[in-house]
């Protein structure tokens, strides 16, 4: 799996997806930040399998109690017949990168880059605005903002060494 912020590669534990408000405007006085992940079909489907199926699961449990037209996309995912992931990603990578941004983007992101109990994540992801399947790799992009703890010590450590 590859990470980049404003196209410099880093190490996936310095990502992490906003825990709370995600999709929000961040409280922070730096600029969005573009990133991206790019992470091999075949990793993404042992990754994400489980979560999908359990999401399939419920959502065929609830799809009773919609209305047609409610949620289109969950329409769609019933007419195809709930396909398993590794037929979304070969017959319909597009809806399969509309289910990744739309219905399945904080779960996704997860799975790709976990949180830590112990390391601060320099960049906080707040979005997935952007998901593109094709059958060797999954791009997911979006807006990320500096952890807002180190971006407060970067502020006055600057304000620190001027004269």
């Amino acid at each position: 799996m590859r990470c980049r912020v404003n196209g410099r590669d880093i190490e996936p534990k310095r990502l992490a997806r906003r825990p709370m408000n995600f999709k929000q405007s961040f409280p922070s006085a730096e600029p969005a930040l573009c990133y991206e992940i790019v992470v091999p079909t075949a990793d993404f489907v042992a990754n994400l399998r489980d979560t999908y199926q359990q999401a399939i699961q419920e959502e065929i449990a609830d799809a009773p109690y919609h209305q047609n037209g409610e949620w289109p996309l969950l329409d769609r995912l019933q007419e195809l017949g709930y396909p398993p992931l590794e037929q979304m990603i070969v017959q319909h990578p597009e809806f399969l990168a509309d289910l990744v941004r739309e219905w399945l983007d904080m779960e996704t992101l997860d799975h790709l880059i976990p949180a830590s109990a112990t390391v601060l994540p320099e960049y906080i992801v707040n979005s997935v605005d952007c998901v593109v399947v094709d059958p060797n790799v999954l791009r997911i992009q979006g807006q990320a903002y500096r952890h807002p703890v180190l971006a407060a010590r970067s502020a006055q450590a600057a304000m620190g060494a001027q004269p």
